[in-house]
């Protein structure tokens, strides 16, 4: 984001040689990307989603679609 926001605004690069990846590996070397903070961090904030969001959808949705549907066909006959 800091990136993105330098100036006025600039689309993010992430290949170039002045892009998002050199400009990070250039500054902070591999720890830019890569530390036992950030992994541990990015796995454990997308097991919560991973874990819930197929159970809303597979579990919890469709025990209103029935009803749903049926309300949606008498509003559009």
């Amino acid at each position: 984001m800091d990136y993105m926001a330098v100036g006025s605004g600039r689309p993010i690069k992430y290949f170039s040689k002045d892009g998002v990846i050199r400009e990070g590996l250039r500054k902070e070397g591999i720890s830019a990307f890569f530390t036992p903070t950030k992994y541990f961090s990015r796995v454990l904030m997308n097991c919560p989603a991973q874990g819930t969001i197929p159970w809303f959808y597979n579990r919890i949705l469709p025990i209103f679609e029935p009803s749903v549907i049926n309300g949606a066909k008498s509003i559009f006959k």
